[in-house]
């Protein structure tokens, strides 16, 4: 069954690093305005869609107010049988986390949610942009507990620069405090059009040097693994059980429909974009027309080479009988002479059965991938 995705673009204030797109959402009656295109967009999926996994993403989902958060969730249920769905995800932010919203949410079938608090450190939040300190993300956190849900994920992210080690370890320390089921770990990436790379690019902020990058991923894989979390892919770790099923379905080369602005989908062989405008997408579902920016047909040599690159993201790699099956191709004979040469330089681990990604690849995965592709 395929996965569902649903962008919401709106958030409180755009963060300096972040590339997804959203726009700080001023006036509620432009929320209104997307749901209504977003029910449109919805009806356009096939009558037999049916989703096994619902993330809904943003942006800041959770800027909704709760009564626009309970509309578009019966929109997921009446026009995308959402319902059913064994894994339905939001993304909150602390700042946005009242117990309205989380009631809203709860009401409406959420059973996970995804909480961008990023750090327990102030000066690192203040560098990040976020709207929250650490003392309002902590109380975020244990209001979601109380509020019933039992499958909750923390984001954080790591080498923001000027913070020091000790401020991760302590932060790492509160996040297992709380236990969540599902933990992401990030290291600061500075993304062309973001404020953070216009900053780099004039010298005025510099990144972590990459020796204390992979000394800070060290420690909290470490630490993560020895207090029990599985470390299941490059920047996520779970207690057995609790992996992002939504994910999984990306990294395993599933089918998924995108809805929104900025949206992309996988469906029967084609990859599709939403157009990435507030506006335009708007128009174009008011006007009756599809949001679709671009749309491609991936030939089968290509979906594989995808396939191969998404598996490595997974700590366990790609196991050979099962790659062969689902592409048609052997990834030996697909790019042979490469995975050769990555294993020589200990980037890869090979053999008979699978390859996977080494420690020493973890951080430069896309420096792998790029041979693969």
């Amino acid at each position: 069954m395929p996965g569902l995705y649903i962008h919401i673009p709106f958030c409180l204030r755009k963060c300096p690093y972040c590339d997804f797109y959203s726009i700080p959402l001023r006036d509620g009656r432009i929320a209104d305005r997307y749901l209504n295109a977003l029910g449109r967009e919805l009806r356009l999926l096939a009558a037999e869609f049916r989703p096994a996994t619902v993330y809904v993403g943003g942006g800041t989902p959770t800027a909704l107010e709760p009564e626009q958060l309970r509309r578009l969730f019966r929109m997921l249920h009446e026009h995308a049988g959402a319902a059913d769905a064994e894994e339905v995800t939001c993304e909150a932010n602390p700042g946005t986390m009242e117990r309205e919203t989380l009631d809203a949410l709860l009401e409406s079938g959420v059973n996970r949610i995804s909480v961008g608090v990023q750090s327990f450190c102030n000066a690192a939040l203040k560098k990040l942009g976020r709207v929250h300190s650490a003392e309002q993300a902590w109380e975020a956190c244990r209001r979601a507990r109380s509020a019933g849900f039992g499958n909750m994920s923390i984001d954080l992210i790591g080498a923001v620069p000027g913070v020091r080690r000790r401020d991760l370890r302590e932060t790492v320390d509160r996040v297992l405090d709380l236990r969540p089921e599902h933990i992401s770990f990030y290291l600061l990436s500075f993304e062309e059009g973001t404020l953070f790379h216009r900053l780099r690019e004039r010298g005025a902020i510099a990144e972590c040097e990459e020796e204390e990058q992979v000394r800070r991923f060290d420690y909290v894989r470490g630490k993560l693994r020895r207090t029990g979390y599985r470390h299941y892919e490059i920047s996520n770790f779970a207690v057995p059980g609790f992996e992002s099923r939504h994910n999984l379905l990306y990294w395993d080369g599933e089918a998924y429909a995108g809805c929104g602005a900025a949206a992309h989908s996988f469906l029967q062989g084609e990859r599709r974009a939403n157009v990435r405008d507030l506006e335009t997408y708007l128009r174009r579902l008011e006007e009756g027309a599809a949001p679709v920016a671009e749309s491609d047909v991936i030939r089968p040599e290509a979906r594989a080479r995808e396939l191969l690159v998404m598996g490595l993201r997974k700590i366990g790699g790609v196991e050979r009988e099962t790659f062969r099956e689902t592409t048609g191709y052997d990834y030996w004979s697909l790019c042979g002479p490469e995975i050769t040469d990555l294993a020589r330089r200990n980037l890869l681990e090979v053999d008979r059965e699978r390859i996977r990604l080494t420690g020493e690849a973890l951080l430069i995965s896309d420096t792998v991938f790029a041979e693969l592709i």
